[in-house]
């Protein structure tokens, strides 16, 4: 751009390197993964990191390719970037029955009777990527979603080695359908990032061969996030409401679910890995909707009353979805505790002490 200084805030050079969203954890994402090509984003439920992975795998497509082409050709080739993002992003998801026969090699029956055996998904895909030379294509990212919920030792198998020995090539113990040797080399622009639920199983259980494999980082509640979803929700709404009316009431939402949050970590019935995510939160957004109407006439006092005690919408929130939540989650106690600690939590929230 002759004559203009270059902004690294512009769009789209700033999602090649910038996430608002990285207060949330310690450390940058971006520099975690070019380092160790594969991370683990970790923390309770409905902490938005299947989001947040998407975002990473586009900010690691945007910054090769702004590294690969400088920022001149970057700006000229948005389309074929985001063709990359939309082809080179590979989600997985996974789950108790997904197994190593389905990841890197399984027996099948052959055409003739017989018995072969046939590469699994991880091949297959690296068998794709190198269907275009290395210096000619751009970084691909596999996401292996809710990671928890199945075998990793057994489903990874050999790729704990090539996770650290990339481009580094070993011989499976199979062969093909034409009697050669099964091979499997893991390119050096793949990348791995896992999301897992601590409610499921926590970090302490992982096989510790696989945890020096990938970095970690923690994925808690996020304030700013539900402030930031809520508001884009409202908008997709079209309410006739303005945002800029309503957003002050949400923030107190959001300060009074990281009170919530606080009590829950701090519970001797529960603790950090019951944490309530900021997506469990948002049908907060459809409550006020249809609390307010078709034409909203409240000038004040949405989401609370004068006394700062909850409304319809956070009520309705509390009682649909984070009380049947809290309540399984308490499924261990005898009644009387559960309803203790259920009234008590309900209080943090419904009624709120923080500040106007």
């Amino acid at each position: 751009m002759p004559n203009q200084q270059l902004d690294f805030y512009w769009s789209p050079l700033r999602e090649a390197w910038y996430d608002d969203s990285e207060g949330a954890s310690e450390g940058a994402p971006l520099e975690v993964i070019q380092h160790k090509k594969q991370i683990v984003l970790f923390g309770p439920p409905g902490t938005g990191k299947t989001f947040r992975a998407k975002k990473l795998a586009e900010r690691v497509i945007r910054s090769a390719a702004l590294s690969q082409m400088g920022p001149a050709l970057y700006f000229q080739s948005q389309s074929v970037i985001d063709a990359a993002i939309r082809e080179n992003v590979h989600r997985l998801q996974l789950h108790p029955a997904y197994s190593y026969e389905d990841f890197i090699r399984a027996l099948h029956i052959s055409s003739s009777g017989g018995t072969e055996y046939r590469a699994g998904y991880l091949p297959r895909l690296i068998e794709d990527i190198e269907k275009k030379p290395r210096a000619e294509r751009l970084p691909h990212v596999l996401i292996l979603d809710e990671m928890n919920r199945t075998d990793l030792s057994r489903m990874l198998g050999e790729c704990f080695s090539l996770l650290e020995d990339r481009n580094e090539t070993i011989e499976l113990p199979a062969r093909d359908g034409d009697g050669a040797a099964m091979k499997l080399r893991i390119p050096d622009d793949l990348y791995v990032i896992g999301t897992m639920n601590l409610i499921d199983q926590s970090i302490e259980q992982i096989d510790f061969a696989l945890r020096r494999r990938f970095l970690w980082l923690p994925c808690p509640f996020d304030a700013e996030a539900l402030v930031g979803a809520a508001e884009a929700r409202w908008r997709d709404l079209k309410s006739g409401l303005d945002w800029d009316r309503i957003e002050p009431d949400f923030r107190k939402l959001a300060a009074a679910a990281a009170a919530l949050n606080r009590e829950i970590h701090d519970s001797p019935l529960l603790g950090a890995q019951y944490e309530i995510g900021h997506t469990y939160l948002l049908d907060v957004v459809v409550f006020l909707r249809n609390f307010l109407g078709p034409r909203p006439t409240r000038k004040q006092n949405y989401l609370w009353n004068k006394k700062g005690e909850a409304l319809e919408p956070v009520v309705q929130v509390w009682n649909l979805s984070l009380r049947p939540l809290l309540e399984q989650y308490l499924a261990g106690l005898d009644a009387t505790a559960r309803n203790a600690e259920l009234e008590r939590l309900s209080k943090v929230l419904l009624k709120p002490t923080v500040a106007e």
